[in-house]
């Protein structure tokens, strides 16, 4: 908590540390150095980068609610999220109860940066979303995210077509909201069926 990253050094030499035992307050080391990185003074991205770089580290494992990932969304530390995605053990896919992802967690922000770095992950699944907002594309639709939208539209595995709860296509929900400017994006896809009765 005091920033001493020689003290965390030394702890992390010993054999049998456990990284992923809670304190009294159920918050592992990852958790906590994640949340005084980003909201104290002595914030030192040393011991953060130390802790994530740690096999034994549990990364996918839910703290509360959230996985390392999704806090680090949740807040847009971009830095942070930069350390995670290079993780290739990081499921960058895990969900929240209600199906979110960080993905959509992003989306749902308008956090264009956290969403271009989530999106340089091949493993991704840029189309999961939730049942009751549907994918991120309808996710970023609804908020008029244009640069988010952009960015989601170029890749390959997007499903441009996909349907929210209510049926609706990204296109239908573009169009019923009058936003030429993000008809014009979703059109640049030529898998694109203009057709949405």
């Amino acid at each position: 908590m005091k920033g001493d990253t020689s003290m965390v050094r030394t702890m992390l030499s010993q054999r049998h540390l456990d990284l992923n035992a809670p304190n009294e307050h159920g918050q592992v080391p990852a958790v906590l150095a994640l949340e005084i990185f980003m909201f104290t003074a002595h914030a030192n991205d040393e011991i953060l980068r130390m802790l994530l770089s740690r096999h034994d580290l549990a990364i996918n494992q839910f703290h509360g609610k959230e996985t390392l990932l999704q806090t680090a969304v949740h807040y847009n530390h971009e830095a942070t999220v930069a350390l995670l995605l290079q993780r290739r053990d990081l499921d960058v896919n895990a969900a929240l109860s209600a199906g979110a992802t960080a993905l959509q967690l992003a989306v749902a922000c308008g956090y264009e940066g956290v969403v271009a770095q989530l999106l340089r992950r091949d493993d991704l699944d840029v189309n999961k979303g939730t049942p009751s907002t549907g994918a991120p594309i309808h996710v970023a639709i609804r908020h008029g995210w244009r640069g988010i939208i952009e960015r989601l539209v170029q890749r390959r595995d997007l499903n441009v077509n996909c349907l929210d709860a209510q049926g609706k296509s990204p296109l239908k929900l573009a169009v019923e909201k009058g936003e030429v400017e993000i008809v014009r994006v979703l059109r640049s896809r030529r898998d694109l069926c203009v057709d949405f009765r």
